[in-house]
């Protein structure tokens, strides 16, 4: 009869342990098979007295202007989208925006997928679930600082479904992984 009672908590500790491993096992897929990808960070203030040490990430990217008529679908908070990116060859060139899709991936380019979060004039903002990047205790401050001096880029891993993780923080000479 104890063993019946057991099996509920057994069940949910299963589905709990498969849920967290699916999760990393998603990442880890991205980060091994995705193309590598460097954009340029734009200085946020990353400190947060909180939650911890992490820096908040800005990209050129984020902040869209639409202005130049290039798509006539109407654009709405919550819209999924597809950035395609330029992939330039190094830290001193780095990638940038060439085109907005709405649906179909563009083949043989790397692309990202955002979500509309805010529409204003001729700009769009778009979000990639890229915007935080954990750094080890105590060390925002200097990052902090490095960004605001700019010269900051982070390197991406892009899978082939426009999935973006961090693989590290370039701040000047100093890499952060």
């Amino acid at each position: 009869m104890q063993s019946s009672k057991f099996k509920p908590f057994l069940i949910i500790v299963l589905f709990w342990i498969l849920l967290f491993s699916g999760y990393i096992g998603y990442k880890e897929y991205t980060i091994n098979k995705g193309k590598e990808l460097v954009l340029k960070v734009i200085p946020v203030d990353p400190s947060d007295f909180l939650r911890g040490d992490y820096v908040i990430l800005n990209y050129e990217i984020s902040n869209l202007d639409v202005s130049s008529g290039f798509t006539d679908y109407p654009i709405r908070i919550g819209d999924e989208v597809i950035v395609r990116i330029n992939q330039a060859s190094d830290y001193a060139k780095y990638s940038v925006f060439p085109a907005l899709y709405f649906s179909n991936e563009p083949s043989n380019y790397i692309f990202i997928r955002g979500k509309v979060i805010e529409i204003s004039d001729n700009y769009i903002s778009i979000t990639y679930n890229i915007e935080k990047f954990f750094i080890q205790r105590g060390t925002g401050k200097e990052i902090e600082n490095g960004i605001r001096k700019g010269n900051t880029f982070v390197t991406l891993s892009v899978d082939k479904f426009g999935n973006a993780v961090i693989k590290e923080l370039k701040v000047g000479n100093k890499v952060y992984k």
